[in-house]
């Protein structure tokens, strides 16, 4: 066996298979956009979803079909491949969307952090404000594709991008957002003006119920 190969799978054994078990033990042969083409305009356009969720997003459920037919939940898929590899890459990025299209909520919908999540922050960043700030700078200073997210880490928030499919999962951290960053998901909007699509889908479209429920379920002792 490879090094590479070992290390994913003794990884996967001691660290990923249980954080994956209680949200991604679901076949995401079939992954449904849990709003309307249209729920985050004007941020966000009905054109880019068609285009990120239809052919991006449901792509890569194409691409798992092809490469492992046998349709059994993926955190088993995941613990198959091998880090880099075709299937791995594929698996990664469905269940990165997934999560993303949960992290976000319709214009017209509500939300706020929960008192628990919110005393989190507070206790530990300062204010709700300084939290949204580091996810706007980590979004902004990172080179090339990605995802930025929120995690706890160690009891503590944890405020990063990741490069291409990699997650927090793969660190034993339990991710609370993430946001996008690949050009896909904003070029059609805003075309090089990442700022523009960063700055608007903080300010406008964090589903702070999604937050809040995820924290509320893994909540560090303050």
């Amino acid at each position: 066996m490879q090094r590479r190969q070992f290390i994913s799978t003794a990884m996967y054994t001691t660290v990923m298979a249980p954080l994956w078990k209680a949200y991604a033990s679901k076949s995401f042969f079939k992954s449904d956009l849990p709003y309307s083409l249209s729920a985050l305009e004007p941020i966000i356009s009905k054109k880019t979803l068609e285009y990120h969720y239809g052919k991006h997003h449901l792509g890569y459920l194409d691409t798992i079909k092809k490469l492992h037919p046998e349709n059994i939940p993926l955190d088993q898929i995941q613990k198959l491949s091998t880090v880099g590899s075709p299937l791995w890459n594929a698996t990664a990025q469905a269940i990165n969307h997934d999560f993303y299209w949960k992290s976000l909520k319709p214009v017209s919908l509500k939300t706020k952090p929960s008192p628990n999540f919110e005393k989190w922050i507070q206790s530990n960043l300062g204010s709700i404000d300084n939290l949204k700030n580091a996810l706007r700078d980590a979004s902004l200073n990172h080179f090339g594709s990605g995802w930025t997210w929120l995690t706890i880490s160690e009891g503590k928030p944890k405020i990063y991008a990741s490069s291409n499919g990699d997650n927090p999962w793969m660190n034993g951290e339990t991710p609370l957002f993430t946001l996008d960053l690949w050009e896909h998901a904003y070029y059609l909007d805003y075309q090089n003006k990442r700022k523009d699509y960063v700055v608007g889908t903080l300010d406008k479209l964090i589903n702070w119920d999604f937050i809040s429920a995820t924290y509320e379920k893994s909540k560090p002792t303050l």
